[in-house]
């Protein structure tokens, strides 16, 4: 082999090495900054996310706005063993008044600052109320978050929960890639 044609395949070669790191430091600051994908687990957020679902987050649109009643969201929580991501919708914000009415009906509907909430996104009753001391206002900068399977949610009904501070929330969920669908 000639030295100019080695000379070519070695700067052929550093090239394709400089172009692969290029594009691996590309996909991780878009993967860390930008969007990640999420799997979803459990079933707190059934019937609309199942276990084994796979959501993609977007990171920076609480960079610039604020997380907004219905918005679903991956949330940072410290429970006593260890750090957990859960999925969850926000419910109410910082200055809002949560509270639980027993109906004749015998279940629990949602109250939000004194008006009954229509919740077509659960499928079925509430029967758990959590622990906190009700009714609940949301702290400024704080966001009161639920699953959508209210009686299998460790939420913010919770006190080991608790309303999740904007800085424990990694983004919002704005589309499923299994199954595929974009999430208002």
């Amino acid at each position: 082999m000639s030295e100019t044609r080695k000379k070519r395949k070695q700067k052929e070669l550093i090239q394709w090495i400089a172009s692969l790191i290029i594009v691996v430091a590309i996909a991780f600051i878009i993967r860390t900054f930008v969007v990640c994908p999420v799997m979803v687990k459990g079933i707190s957020m059934e019937p609309n996310f199942h276990h084994g679902d796979i959501v993609l987050v977007n990171r920076l649109e609480y960079r610039f706005s604020e997380p907004k009643k219905d918005d679903i969201v991956i949330c940072d929580y410290e429970s006593s063993t260890n750090e957990k991501k859960i999925i969850k919708r926000v419910i109410g914000v910082g200055g809002d008044t949560i509270d639980f009415v027993w109906t004749d009906h015998k279940y629990y509907t949602l109250e939000l600052n004194g008006e009954t909430v229509d919740e077509p996104y659960i499928n079925e009753d509430m029967y758990h109320l959590g622990d906190i001391s009700l009714p609940y206002k949301v702290g400024e900068g704080e966001y009161f978050v639920m699953g959508d399977n209210r009686n299998e949610s460790n939420d913010s009904r919770y006190a080991q929960v608790g309303a999740i501070k904007k800085k424990n929330i990694t983004g919002k969920v704005f589309m499923s890639l299994k199954p595929f669908r974009i999430i208002k």
